[in-house]
């Protein structure tokens, strides 16, 4: 088994084919490198149980980050929706605060239920 973390292909691909959502993740990245953003650190701090619903195994993982974009600190804990693709054999992710969003959820994912009760994202901001 790999863990990967990504978008699972099916979201990105559903509202861009794949050459122009590469692109557009390369000039995110680009554009964020420009402006003077950089990661201090990014850190797993727990794993929920994986549980089985609508035939996926599923969880949630809370991170850390930490990122200083000019004379600021940004610190922020947040969580990835992480459902396992049998056929890829890989942990796919998502932004978890975004399945909140009950339209957009209904476009990514379909009828999607979850009893994994996770917590809404936490972010601080200091200058420096």
């Amino acid at each position: 088994m790999k863990l990967f973390l990504t978008t699972p292909t099916q979201v990105l691909f559903k509202f861009w084919e794949e050459k122009k959502a590469l692109e557009l993740l390369k000039t995110a990245f680009n554009t964020m490198a420009s402006q003077g953003l950089v990661f201090e650190k990014a850190e797993v701090k727990h794993v929920s149980d994986v549980v089985v619903e609508n035939e996926q195994y599923r969880c949630y993982v809370k991170g850390f980050n930490q990122i200083k974009m000019g004379n600021l600190r940004i610190k922020s804990k947040s969580y990835l929706f992480g459902i396992y693709d049998n056929n890829k054999d890989i942990w796919c992710f998502l932004e978890a605060e975004k399945l909140k969003n009950k339209a957009l959820t209904e476009m990514i994912l379909p009828n999607f239920k979850t009893s994994l009760d996770i917590p809404s994202n936490e972010m601080t901001t200091e200058e420096i």
